[in-house]
């Protein structure tokens, strides 16, 4: 009876012999669960909170001026719009990111750093992209993207920059009367010198942009400057005042539309040859004749000079001075359609015969030198597009602080394979150790009955 409630209990020691008998049992169990456990975080749990992130700067040839070489602002934020994504995911190694699905379910984003100085917040051109792991294969693919969106940015900054234009639309300046063409010629040289003179403020008018051997900045907007100039421009609008000449549409070849003008020059000299002898009667008549009534001529001449009145007469001291000046006015352009157009054709009799100026080879003539200083200054905002192209080639760069991606949130995998180890190996051993406990008990358990509970003798 006193045997039976005995309590059997194990040492230390021999627990751990326990173990140990089971050691290759325990650890295969604990390696086990630990791969699971690394799997399950590695490509279910981190893939879905972990992100990669780079830091890289900008450096903009502009300075603090973000923009494209065509003025238009640059919005840091296009940088991860599929316009750049695409771009960059051409490279080697790069097709297989979905980034429709990436923008789709943004997953990717753009930062820009900032300083407030002076109480205004400025950019300081360093940005850092952030896209979640789960698009990437790993970190080396992740890095190669995000440097491909950088190196995107700035490659399009340069194939910009060679198709910016400065010249005037040759569309443009054909379909312009000649005083507009005189105006754009201008407008193209002081458009040409004040780009220069930003160049010059950014940089130095010392820089050669094109490399060695090549014109300066302020060589360069020397030659603009000999182009076109005041003592030009004016020599030109002389010469277009005085020969009269005028732009039609006519196609190459054709007259009509320039002898319709004429045409009407003529009919415009005869009109105001008829209102001149009408003013001209009507100022000397004005000074010695009382009038009852306003004649139709003379109302607006009554109605502005200085009057007198006699017993209900208005009599009229001298003649009107808008008169005058019409007068003056009509005498003048009337000089100007003679000299244009030539005796000959209005059919006036003078004692020194009037050579015409307005002809058409001298029209024509007039063009072809506006045409002239149309190219030359053409010439010379072509190759302000090449000085831009290569101070943005020059400039315009992607810098890269880090060389390496920066991994943000998940789990860390040796924290999880060192844990899940440890627990696999706790539970195995504890597993062990009650199955051989209860198999002792099985095996110690037949042998105590049958000690207690002998046998019965037989009868005989």
């Amino acid at each position: 009876m006193e045997d039976e409630n005995v309590q059997e209990g194990l040492t230390f020691g021999e627990i751990c012999r326990m173990m140990l008998h089971r050691i290759w049992y325990i650890l295969g169990a604990a390696a086990l669960v630990t791969v699971f456990a690394v799997l399950i975080v590695y490509f279910a749990v981190n893939p879905g909170a972990r992100s990669y992130s780079m830091e890289f700067t900008l450096a903009f040839p502009t300075g603090s001026e973000y923009s494209y070489p065509d003025g238009e602002p640059f919005f840091y934020q296009s940088m991860v719009s599929a316009e750049y994504l695409n771009k960059a995911k051409a490279g080697e190694g790069l097709s297989g990111i979905n980034t429709d699905r990436m923008i789709r379910d943004n997953k990717i984003s753009v930062s820009a750093e900032t300083v407030t100085e002076n109480g205004e917040t400025k950019y300081t051109g360093r940005y850092t992209i952030t896209a979640k792991s789960s698009y990437f294969s790993g970190a080396e693919q992740a890095e190669a993207f995000i440097r491909a969106i950088a190196n995107a940015v700035e490659q399009d900054m340069h194939d910009r920059a060679g198709l910016v234009s400065y010249a005037v639309s040759e569309e443009t300046f054909r379909s312009a009367p000649f005083e507009e063409r005189l105006n754009l010629l201008a407008q193209e040289r002081e458009t040409l010198l004040d780009k220069y003179d930003q160049w010059i403020e950014v940089y130095d008018g010392a820089y050669r942009p094109k490399g060695e051997n090549t014109p300066t900045l302020k060589e360069s907007r020397a030659a603009v400057t000999a182009l076109f100039g005041e003592s030009v421009q004016e020599e030109l609008e002389n010469e277009l005042k005085a020969g009269g000449y005028y732009y039609t549409a006519d196609a190459e070849g054709s007259t009509e539309k320039f002898d319709a003008y004429k045409a009407s020059l003529k009919a415009e000299y005869d009109r105001n040859k008829t209102e001149i002898e009408e003013l001209r009667n009507t100022g000397t008549a004005a000074q010695s004749v009382a009038y009852t009534s306003f004649p139709a001529a003379v109302q607006t001449l009554a109605a502005t000079s200085s009057t007198q009145k006699e017993g209900g007469n208005i009599i009229v001291e001298q003649p009107a001075l808008n008169v005058s000046q019409r007068l003056a006015e009509l005498i003048e352009r009337n000089a100007n359609i003679l000299h244009w157009l030539g005796s000959a054709y209005l059919e006036e009799s003078v004692a020194t015969e009037i050579e015409a100026t307005l002809t058409a080879q001298k029209n024509t003539a007039f063009a072809q030198k506006l045409d002239a200083e149309l190219a030359k200054l053409t010439n010379e905002a072509a190759k302000l597009t090449d000085v831009t192209k290569a101070v943005y080639e020059r400039g315009m760069r992607a810098r890269f602080d880090v060389q390496r991606a920066e991994t943000e949130g998940g789990v860390s995998i040796i924290l999880v394979a060192v844990a899940a180890f440890v627990i696999a190996f706790l539970v195995a051993c504890c597993v062990v150790y009650a199955v051989d406990r209860n198999r002792k008990r099985n095996l110690v358990q037949p042998t105590d009955k049958g000690e207690a509970q002998p046998e019965e003798p037989k009868q005989e």
